[in-house]
């Protein structure tokens, strides 16, 4: 999981395409085109084929491995995304933002030491570029070198007075150093600058909260999520405060939320699921009906509805319903999941495994061949399709046995009328 928040860098597109003839350009994928279907993540797998082969083809052009980098960082594929942007800055190191998407792309997966030398090197180059000042500035401030963390700060603040993520810097690095008050003022100001930004929400409330002021803190929360629902860091602080007060139903969304982020980060079971489960147990013990579970669930799947992260979220809540002994109710989520990613076999193998459960084995089957189909390497699927093809060739041979123990044979040492 990358760590929360990121470096806060804009992400400013500037590339020209490579100038080419008219004939070959007819066949070549419009780039720009490309780069917005990326942005909002929606570049379909067969446009990310072709924008692969492309880059194939045309090893030398720069915005081409520039937009299958920031693709493949959609996809938290994050060693294939910086070897494309290592390949843009290697054809051509004169364009600040590549550096940028590199830099935040090693960030993000925790490559701290390699990050601060890319911005070093990236700031020499570019001594006045403002996202470079403030992705330092935050660098500085998460290692809690909090006198760097000024400095750059400031000269990002130099660049641009009235920038909201320079005021959540100030916000950050007040509340670090306690300043509570202070770290409230700069909040406010971002939230003036951008009002719909859960990261001002965020560190308000938490300012707030050091001061002992929770139902002011609590009200920032709630504001923050309805702004934005994938916020982490928000969404934890959100999800402790609505436990402290038992609001088990509040607490759930934002902890669907946060398994949302994380399943499609990690793995299809992702820890934040226990917390999931305990908090509809919660719920449940405190009067909640089924139809309240299964809005709240549904409600969180609609905020993914411009994300990656629908089909996995899907896919783990059929678990949990597993988890809850509902196999009906488990196999309408790993469908919905299926719809939006119908090539995921362990989807498959878990529909198979609730269907044997409601004593479907040979319906079961079926979905365990679909799932063998698309991955015959993973050995549970293999395991549990092998097991139940056992198991129905055993009871047709028994049924077979009890068909035939039904007749009178004889033997020719013994034939019909007796010795």
């Amino acid at each position: 999981m990358a760590p929360s928040g990121g470096l806060k860098i804009t992400a400013i597109t500037i590339f020209s395409a490579l100038v080419m003839p008219a004939a070959a350009a007819a066949n070549l994928p419009d780039l720009n085109q490309f780069e917005k279907l990326v942005s909002d993540g929606k570049l379909s797998s067969a446009q990310a084929a072709q924008l692969q082969e492309f880059v194939l083809s045309h090893p030398s052009n720069i915005k081409a491995h520039v937009v299958l980098g920031r693709y493949y960082s959609f996809y938290n594929l994050g060693e294939l995304a910086a070897n494309e942007f290592q390949t843009a800055i290697k054809l051509d190191s004169s364009k600040p933002e590549v550096w940028m998407y590199l830099a935040n792309e090693r960030y993000r997966h925790h490559k701290l030491a390699e990050t601060e030398k890319l911005l070093n090197q990236a700031e020499k180059r570019f001594p006045k570029y403002r996202d470079i000042q403030l992705a330092k500035g935050n660098l500085y401030l998460r290692g809690g070198k909090f006198t760097e963390a000024a400095k750059y700060l400031e000269k990002a603040q130099a660049s641009k007075a009235d920038d909201f993520e320079v005021q959540v810097g100030w916000a950050q690095l007040c509340f670090a150093l306690k300043k509570y008050p202070e770290a409230i003022t700069y909040a406010n100001r971002a939230r003036k600058l951008k009002p719909d930004s859960a990261d001002a929400y965020h560190i308000k409330a938490r300012a707030l909260l050091a001061l002992g002021q929770r139902g002011e803190a609590f009200q920032m929360l709630s504001a923050g999520f309805n702004c934005d629902q994938l916020n982490r860091d928000l969404n934890v602080v959100y999800m402790q405060q609505a436990e402290l007060d038992k609001r088990w139903g509040v607490a759930l969304e934002p902890a669907l939320a946060i398994m949302a982020i994380d399943v499609n980060n990690t793995s299809i079971l992702p820890t934040s699921k226990e917390k999931v489960i305990s908090l509809i147990e919660l719920w449940k013990k405190s009067g909640a009906t089924e139809p309240q579970i299964k809005d709240a669930i549904d409600r969180v799947g609609s905020y993914l509805d411009k994300t990656t992260h629908k089909s996995r979220y899907y896919f783990c809540i059929g678990d949990i319903y597993d988890h809850f002994n509902q196999p009906k109710v488990a196999i309408t989520y790993y469908e919905r999941g299926l719809s939006i990613e119908p090539a995921y076999a362990r989807a498959y193998l878990r529909i198979g495994e609730d269907l044997e459960l409601l004593y479907q084995p040979e319906k079961a089957l079926e979905l365990y061949n679909k799932a063998y189909s698309i991955n015959s390497n993973d050995m549970e699927i293999v395991s549990r399709k092998q097991s139940l093809e056992k198991k129905l060739a055993d009871e047709k041979n028994n049924v077979l046995l009890k068909w035939l123990r039904g007749f009178n044979f004889w033997t020719p040492s013994q034939p019909p009328g007796g010795p």
